[in-house]
């Protein structure tokens, strides 16, 4: 039967999921495969569903990675069921996409694109394709188009088939439909465009960190991976507004609010970041490196963790190894958000570094405040200092720029007795 255009169709793209399995994992690890290999279709599941596709079916097949990144009768198997799918007058949304989830080369994409006759995109480039739609900062824009002819470069010949399905849609937001036709030496030179602009924006943000720098309000960065809750918890903190959603990057632009974290008005300076995502895209850690580095610049990373989720662990270790890949040498203290602890609660024994138990949908901010609170005073040195009772300017001063412990009035020579944490005593000769 032919498929009838003229039947109304919804919004939404459909997608089919190839998942190839590699036996040798099994082998390894064969209590934990199963939970990743169906951890690995829910994310790309999600991913799809971020992009506004609704996934029709996943097939999957056991294989070591080769030439060819799955069989011939398995594609071929795909390819039977996409062209009676398609052409069943039942079904009024056909698919229009194969999503392979994971990074495949251009010969890998050609091999498909000959067997399988719709677009076929890869987990890179759906990722890719997320992160244009979500940029809103100029810099953001500019990040993401630079990681998008990153990718393409490389694979300008092997697309066959697939550049004459470039037209719009998924895999062709940014410069896909546009820069896919174009030679290398075109690309090369807008990628040294883009680069240019983006060393005039770091030199930009270098100045504002080292105006920042000179303050002495810590600076704490809220890290994770995708959805786990860090804009939950940046709204909480800040009591901010800031856009939060059931989807996967949810932010994607760099926040800065200033937070107070005791009675007496000390702050501290909360940033939220770019969700990680397991085998994040080499050409987007590279093009938001920049970005993440003043995360980078911090006192303190809290690493927010989905407790509900049954691969927390590894996306734990996705995290921490992010981390290292942007900052080798980072020497970061570091607090583990253990979220959504009104689900589940988890045993946090395990983490070599302090780790709390909250949710963001209970009462928990201050919890998650005294527990940055004591680590700092880990980092700071402690101080005994007198002044009288009339400087106001000093005492305001203090409560703002170091954490007050306690304050006592000496009646009798008139002056107050503090004690706390300050990141650098060699500030108390500027202030008494």
């Amino acid at each position: 039967m032919e498929h009838n255009p003229n039947k109304s169709r919804d919004t939404k793209q459909h997608a089919i999921i190839l998942q190839r399995i590699d036996p040798e994992n099994k082998k390894k690890n064969s209590k934990k495969t199963s939970v990743s290999d169906e951890a690995l279709i829910e994310e790309a599941t999600s991913l799809l569903n971020t992009a506004n596709i609704e996934v029709v079916k996943t097939f999957t097949q056991e294989r070591l990675r080769g030439p060819k990144y799955m069989g011939v009768g398995k594609l071929e198997e795909v390819k039977e069921f996409i062209d009676h799918y398609n052409h069943n007058d039942s079904n009024d949304n056909p698919i229009d996409i194969v999503l392979v989830n994971d990074s495949i080369s251009a010969s890998e994409l050609n091999y498909i694109d000959q067997l399988i006759d719709i677009k076929i995109i890869d987990r890179t480039q759906l990722i890719l394709d997320i992160f244009a739609s979500r940029a809103e900062s100029n810099e953001g824009k500019i990040q993401v188009e630079l990681a998008q002819l990153n990718y393409l470069l490389p694979r300008l010949s092997g697309h066959g088939k697939s550049l004459s399905r470039q037209a719009g849609g998924i895999g062709a937001r940014g410069p896909g439909e546009t820069k896919l036709e174009q030679d290398q030496r075109h690309i090369r030179s807008r990628m040294n465009e883009l680069k240019r602009k983006l060393s005039r924006l770091e030199t930009m943000r270098m100045r504002r960190r080292e105006k920042d720098n000179r303050q002495s309000a810590p600076k704490v960065a809220l890290v994770g991976y995708t959805n786990a809750g860090k804009s939950s918890w940046f709204n909480v903190l800040t009591q901010a507004m800031t856009y939060e959603d059931d989807l996967l990057f949810a932010t994607l632009d760099t926040l800065k609010r200033d937070v107070q974290l005791n009675e007496h008005g000390f702050s501290m300076k909360l940033i939220d970041t770019v969700g990680f995502i397991r085998e994040l895209p080499t050409e987007l850690v590279e093009a938001f490196k920049s970005t993440l580095e003043e995360a980078m610049d911090s006192d303190i990373l809290l690493i927010v963790i989905d407790s509900s989720d049954d691969a927390y662990m590894e996306h734990y270790d996705t995290v921490t190894e992010i981390i290292e890949k942007i900052m080798p040498d980072d020497e970061i203290e570091r607090i583990v958000i253990m979220n959504k602890s009104d689900v589940i609660e988890r045993d946090i024994s395990s983490f070599q570094v302090p780790t709390i138990s909250v949710s963001s949908q209970l009462d928990d901010g201050k919890v998650v405040k005294d527990k940055i609170l004591n680590v700092l005073r880990g980092l700071y040195e402690s101080y005994t200092v007198t002044i009288p009772i009339h400087d106001s300017n000093t005492l305001y001063t203090l409560k703002q720029q170091t954490i007050i412990e306690e304050i006592d009035i000496d009646e009798v020579e008139e002056q107050y007795v503090i004690n706390g944490f300050i990141s650098n005593k060699s500030l108390l000769n500027q202030w008494i």
